[in-house]
């Protein structure tokens, strides 16, 4: 199932134009592509946002175009804030292979790395000061935490809402159907807090 919505990787590539030149533009001082570039069947995205108050949002989606829709096949979303925390949404781009269920140490690979999945941690030059920082946590080398399927939109929307929530209204410019409809499904209970 996509989570983008236009018909073309030219349409989204326009459509993300105009996310940070125009709708980002409170609190986005600097924009960076999306630059494209083509790879046999594939076109590759990429692009950076820095924020006012100096975090950065760096982007790469290989995406895709199959029976009128765009597929993101591979995707790395990194934010970055000043004080060199981080957390990146990545999904790979060839799922491991399932090999027997039952299997103790398959249940583990997949675990440690699932195909879809998030990392949080600080760069390591913004933590070495700090005693007793756990090293695992320290750039991507720590635990992988399994996620669902992110979007460019959603990871948006997690960035507005925890560090700009006086600019909430950028959300209605993100298409968050997806998330909000799983969200409802998934934990009804707490729809009303959305």
């Amino acid at each position: 199932m996509s989570l983008i919505q236009e018909p073309s990787v030219g349409k989204y590539a326009n459509r993300m134009k105009g996310l940070f030149y125009t709708h980002l533009e409170p609190i986005a001082v600097s924009t960076k592509g999306p630059t494209s570039t083509p790879a046999r069947d594939q076109t590759i995205l990429e692009y950076g946002v820095t924020f006012c108050d100096n975090s950065i949002l760096r982007g790469m989606e290989t995406l895709i175009e199959e029976g009128g829709r765009v597929e993101a096949i591979r995707y790395g979303y990194e934010y970055q804030r000043p004080s060199g925390f981080f957390f990146f949404y990545e999904m790979e781009q060839t799922p491991q292979p399932p090999g027997d269920k039952d299997s103790p140490i398959d249940a583990a690979t997949q675990i440690r790395k699932p195909y879809c999945h998030l990392h949080v941690g600080a760069q390591k030059e913004s933590i070495d000061r700090l005693e007793g920082f756990p090293p695992e946590l320290r750039k991507h080398d720590g635990p992988h935490y399994g996620t669902f399927r992110v979007s460019l939109d959603y990871v948006l929307a997690v960035i507005v809402v925890n560090y700009f929530p006086e600019h909430k209204a950028v959300l209605s410019a993100l298409n968050l159907g997806d998330f909000l409809d799983r969200t409802r499904t998934q934990f009804p209970t707490a729809y009303h807090l959305i």
